[in-house]
């Protein structure tokens, strides 16, 4: 669904995408003063993460859909390859790896970074699936009852070329539900943030909600089979996120734990080592001045000669 200005064609979807990183950015700007990051770094790391997103974005669109690509390429239209989808889950790993990337190039601790980017991504996400209810993708399936919504369709003739785009079969609206479960993850990520100042917390709990959620809703999806093994591939990420922060924080927990214990004991150790060793060497030496006092007072006796014994 789109709508004209200056002559221009101007796709809802892509209003809604940019209004939705304009109310990320504003939240950031308080967030970010809560932790103590400066607004230059947050720009540059923002960079970083923003690159990461659209190349991770792209090539997950490609690999999910690379038989249409090869179709592309075979007929030489490079436009509609540029022109396709983007991935979500592809842009949120490819997020995540260029965030880590920017702490890595300039040896910073990102864990605050993390949490901020973690706390605003659900407020901008959510106005996305709304950009994607009034572009027609992201549908659901087929249903008439509560929550249904008509669908934006692109209509097409018997040998597939386009005859108009429309309002088609009413459809579970999908995207208008996880509009509204990411606004709520919005506002217990944000009560998180300012209540309980956790560091790293915040990017658990979102990666374990929304991983969670939409292996969820993606049985609900009505567009075509998109992954294998009966499962989607967006259910397979999900999967393998929940596993990496379950793995995580298990690492953080217990081996982590354990690993400082042990070299706090074995520090401890070396320290009475070596206090032991210190308090042997001042008894020795201790022992060793007394020896050497009695030898000198022994010697300093005075010894009378021979004849003033006798005359005594």
């Amino acid at each position: 669904m789109s709508f004209t200005i200056f002559g221009k064609e101007v796709p809802l979807y892509g209003i809604f995408f940019f209004i939705g990183i304009g109310a990320a950015a504003v939240v950031a700007i308080f967030l970010i003063k809560k932790r103590k990051i400066s607004g230059y770094d947050f720009t540059y790391a923002a960079i970083f993460t923003m690159l990461g997103a659209i190349v991770g974005a792209k090539l997950l669109y490609f690999i999910v859909s690379f038989k249409d690509v090869l179709e592309f390429i075979k007929n030489g239209d490079f436009a509609s390859i540029m022109k396709g989808g983007f991935v979500f889950y592809g842009g949120l790993i490819g997020g995540a790896f260029g965030l880590w990337l920017y702490g890595k190039c300039f040896k910073m601790d990102m864990r605050d970074y993390f949490d901020v980017f973690a706390t605003i991504l659900p407020l901008g996400h959510a106005f996305g699936r709304i950009g994607c209810q009034l572009g027609g993708c992201c549908y659901g399936v087929e249903y008439d009852g509560f929550g249904s919504l008509p669908t934006w369709t692109m209509f097409v003739d018997t040998e597939g070329n386009v005859l108009y785009y429309g309002w088609g079969a009413n459809r579970l609206a999908v995207p208008v539900l996880e509009a509204s479960v990411l606004l709520i993850l919005f506002g217990v990520l944000m009560w998180l943030f300012f209540k309980k100042d956790k560091r790293g917390l915040n990017a658990s709990v979102y990666a374990l909600t929304y991983a969670t959620w939409r292996f969820i809703i993606e049985f609900f999806r009505g567009d075509e089979a998109r992954g294998v093994f009966l499962l989607s591939t967006s259910q397979w990420i999900s999967l393998a996120i929940i596993a990496f922060v379950v793995l995580l924080y298990c690492y953080n927990k217990y081996w982590k734990k354990n690993k400082a214990v042990a070299e706090t004991n074995a520090t401890e150790t070396v320290s009475e080592t070596a206090e032991t060793a210190e308090t042997t060497e001042t008894v020795e030496t201790v022992e060793t001045v007394e020896t050497t006092d009695t030898t000198i007072t022994e010697s300093e006796t005075p010894t009378l000669p021979t004849d003033e014994k006798n005359n005594e």
